[in-house]
């Protein structure tokens, strides 16, 4: 029995060790998590905070707050985030489903409220590996100055213009916007610097630096950095040669401003191949409805834009260089990239195409492609297991920019919706997004699965070998007995005696085959049963004693005679 024991118990550590190698076999790993946020911005402004968990060892998913300061700043919007009052949640789950994501990217746009520093930090993160075991990572935190609101300049005064020769006349004063200048007929080319008062202003020149005999007219525009502008206008007269009269309707000889020279033209770029310049001057343009004028950064310099109510998107307006044709452009100053501004009605609502925004990761199973909607053809994704489902991401006439679902064989359109069990993720569109447990840690589930079957099945069979090794004990104790040939002798009593020595179990055998003692044996039998009769020494009767001798023993440990 102690064998067994001891046998059990050996079992039974080697199944721990093994069960709990399963259990830590993945022991909490650890993981980084950072906060980039801009160290200052100006009251009203939008800015950009970024949360990235990193780890070496796949993630499957992710739950933190992050939490702000409101009356500071304001949470606009967010890729995988939602919630007020201070506090956003974070929600993402893996789109590697065979070892996890090395990196988790949340992308949140915020807008400065007020002057004052605002703190960033996480808490209640929920960090787990692609086998949804905890890792550990440390809380980290940014700090964002918000600067007050300073007014754009509206100064668009010169503080001097210089010429390569001849004089102004009058002389310059920055309030005086005309300008005559007389240069001899040996003069044939003008160069004129001008300086803006307000160094956040910008200026240009028109008109050609080569004179003609006559009046060449020159303009000098400043622009203000509110986009207010003023014009200065310069008057170059050439005197004509000895004896050489000025040609008739000189005045309008004088050379059009040429694009390059253009205020209007003076940046330029490229969109597919294609050379356009960006238009400063909106008054002659038609700005689209919900949009306000504004200001941007192109290639370095400040140009006019304009921009919706929300400030989710911002457009400039081009000029194709070869075609003159104008129109506006959605420009992502993130990516450097333009896409020409088109709207999408579907039903009683309008939609406007955006750029992906850096960071925003699509659900697994999409893949790049065109959706063509009546005569527009969109850039778009589309889903591989089911082509009727396109993903398109899109502002909405509140100014929401979000991913949006497209059914082009019902023709409806369809807000994203990612929340399944709380968190989010792909909707019901793509069920393959729902994370789904690797094979290594199905594997360990069966591992763990099993070792506790086994373990169960032991404890049992401990239980039953040790009901089973009592009752035979009991048995062998009380049921194990040498019994008489009924012909010879009735029962003698109903007690049993017990012999647990192999020298006793040899006296009783001496004692049964001893026929000269009948007679003390058959007083016993008396006290029990008196009537039983007394034994006899015919041959017969000796004859059927040594068969029920040979034929009553039993083999065992103990055994009673009764």
């Amino acid at each position: 029995m102690n064998r067994i024991i001891k046998m059990i118990t050996a079992i039974l550590c080697c199944a721990c060790v093994m069960l709990g190698s399963a259990v830590f076999a993945h022991a909490e790993s650890n993981a980084k998590a950072a906060i980039s946020a801009p160290s200052s911005v100006e009251e009203g402004d939008s800015f950009t905070v970024t949360v990235k968990f990193t780890s070496s060892v796949g993630m499957g998913s992710v739950d933190a707050i992050l939490n702000y300061d409101t009356s500071v700043i304001k949470f606009e919007s967010g890729t995988d985030a939602h919630g007020t009052s201070g506090a956003v949640q974070l929600s993402k789950w893996c789109q590697n489903q065979n070892s996890g994501d090395t990196a988790f990217t949340f992308s949140l746009k915020f807008t400065a409220k007020s002057a004052g520093s605002a703190n960033l930090s996480l808490s209640g993160i929920e960090l787990s590996d692609y086998n949804f075991l905890p890792m550990n990572v440390s809380p980290p935190s940014a700090t964002v100055t918000v600067k007050a609101d300073v007014p754009l300049s509206a100064n668009n005064l010169l503080s001097d213009i210089k010429l390569s020769s001849g004089s102004l006349s009058p002389s310059f004063s920055k309030n005086t916007v005309s300008y005559t200048v007389n240069v001899p007929n040996e003069t044939t080319t003008m160069h004129i610097t001008p300086t803006c008062e307000d160094s956040r202003a910008k200026c240009s020149v028109s008109g050609s630096s080569t004179l003609k005999v006559g009046t060449n007219t020159r303009k000098i525009t400043v622009t203000a950095e509110n986009g207010s502008k003023k014009t200065y206008t310069v008057k170059i007269i050439r005197a004509s040669a000895e004896g050489e009269q000025p040609p008739a309707g000189s005045e309008s000889q004088d050379t059009p401003p040429t694009e390059s020279e253009n205020p209007s033209v003076s940046v330029t770029v490229y969109v597919d191949g294609v050379e356009y310049a960006v238009v400063e001057d909106y008054s002659d343009i038609e700005i689209p409805d919900g949009f306000t004028a504004t200001v941007c950064t192109v290639n370095g310099s400040q140009v006019m834009a304009v921009t919706n109510s929300a400030e989710t998107v911002i457009m400039i307006c081009l000029i194709d260089i070869q075609t003159n044709a104008s129109s506006f452009f959605i420009y992502d100053s993130a990516t450097i990239t333009y896409i020409p501004y088109r709207t999408l009605t579907v039903g009683e609502k309008t939609y406007i195409p955006l750029i992906k925004p850096r960071g925003l990761a699509l659900p697994s199973g999409f893949a790049d492609a065109e959706l063509a909607i009546g005569e527009q053809s969109f850039s778009a994704w589309i889903n591989e297991e089911n082509n009727d489902f396109y993903m398109l991401y899109l502002c909405n006439s509140d100014g929401d920019a979000s991913l949006y679902i497209y059914d082009s064989k019902e023709g409806t359109l369809q807000r994203y919706l990612n929340i399944i069990d709380g968190h989010d993720n792909i909707g019901s569109i793509d069920i393959n997004a729902v994370p789904k447990q690797t094979l290594l840690g199905k594997i360990g589930l069966y591992i763990i699965i099993g070792l506790a079957a086994v373990i169960l099945a032991l404890v049992i069979a401990v239980i039953v070998l040790a009901v089973k090794r009592n009752n035979k004990d009991t048995d062998n104790r009380n049921t194990f007995m040498y019994e008489f040939n009924e012909d010879d002798f009735a029962p003698i009593s109903t007690q049993s005696t017990a012999f647990d020595t192999p020298e006793a179990e040899q006296a009783v055998t001496e004692f049964i085959g001893m026929e000269s003692d009948v007679s003390e044996f058959d007083e016993q039998a008396e006290t029990s049963v008196p009537e039983q009769s007394t034994t006899s020494d015919s041959p017969d009767e000796e004859n059927n004693q040594d068969e029920n001798k040979s034929n009553s023993l039993f083999f065992g440990d103990d055994f009673i005679i009764r």
